[in-house]
């Protein structure tokens, strides 16, 4: 094969983005190096892929600690962001062998340094997968609890049987918490690794538990989006029997939203609870009228915006 059918090879591999980004790399930070002592050597490589995380895709992905488990991974805990938003922390799983070929250290003990290098690119890699992860902080509380138990034993297990539930969880939790908890295995498919009533003991939590979640208990949620104005209805398409949203603008969780009904137009005003829920106060206006400019629908619903939420930036859109 020839340099540069293998350079294809290679391309193909990884992907067009990152592979034209190295050329980025190069010319902007790291004069010195060339493509090949980028690809061929571990560190270099490893160092490009984070830049290129950060830099390109805007992830960032802080490896706190690692270590070795009694399941004989390597095991990672990392916060995790997008952008500017805070995702909370997650718990990364990898066999050796994967750590070992991407930090071309096959034979020698693996350094602390090696390991987070090694998971900040491995999880970046794998980013999406990890921010879908469902949130810990949506679940019950005996299903955080019983994590909590897993992330924190030095056995990477938690085991309750009836006496310890007796002694120390009858207090807090009933039946219906149990119930909920099956609901809970089956929504979340953890099967495998949340188990009840198995011999002597009421619940056991296997070690796998603490990678199916996100736990964004301490994250502050107000995160951060690029405003924007979005026009959901053309004012040609309006008339006066039907119901329509004609447009809206969005900053973070809180938005205003222009309708037309019937021949009448209102703003509604919506701030989002949760991932499902909005609280809307709603409030007719006579400014609107079929024959306004996008850009004045725009400044209006904009000037509302600041008004109502009481926000000190103003937007041009």
């Amino acid at each position: 094969m020839s340099i540069l059918q293998e350079y294809e090879k290679i391309k193909k591999h990884i992907g067009k983005e990152k592979w034209d980004s190295i050329e980025t790399y190069i010319n902007n930070h790291h004069p010195e190096l060339t493509l090949d002592r980028i690809i061929y050597n571990a560190d270099n490589w490893i160092d490009f892929e984070k830049w290129f995380y950060s830099e390109m895709k805007l992830i960032s992905v802080n490896v706190l600690s690692t270590w070795k488990s009694d399941y004989d991974d390597f095991r990672a805990l990392a916060e995790i962001k997008k952008g500017n938003n805070d995702l909370g922390t997650i718990i990364a799983s990898h066999d050796e062998n994967t750590i070992r070929n991407l930090t071309g250290n096959i034979k020698n003990s693996l350094s602390d340094t090696e390991l987070k290098n090694a998971f900040a690119v491995l999880i970046s890699s794998s980013f999406d997968y990890y921010s879908e992860l469902p949130k810990i902080s949506n679940c019950s509380k005996l299903l955080q609890s019983i994590y909590d138990d897993v992330c924190q034993s030095d056995a990477t297990m938690c085991h309750i049987t009836e006496e310890d539930w007796e002694d120390y969880y009858i207090d807090d939790y009933s039946i219906e918490d149990i119930k909920i908890l099956e609901e809970e295995i089956k929504k979340y498919k953890l099967e495998e690794v949340v188990c009840l009533d198995e011999g002597e003991y009421k619940i056991i939590g296997y070690g796998d538990l603490e990678t199916r979640f996100i736990d964004d208990r301490t994250v502050n949620h107000e995160y951060v989006e690029e405003p924007y104005y979005d026009t959901v209805t053309d004012l040609k398409d309006l008339n006066e029997k039907g119901s329509f949203t004609v447009a809206r603008v969005v900053k973070n969780d809180k938005c205003v939203e222009l309708h037309y009904r019937d021949g009448k137009a209102f703003v509604e005003y919506g701030v989002k609870v949760d991932e499902t829920t909005w609280e809307n106060e709603i409030e007719y206006v006579d400014w609107f009228r079929l024959d306004m400019k996008e850009n004045d629908i725009s400044k209006k619903l904009w000037n509302l915006y600041d008004d109502y939420f009481g926000m000190e930036e103003s937007y041009e859109m």
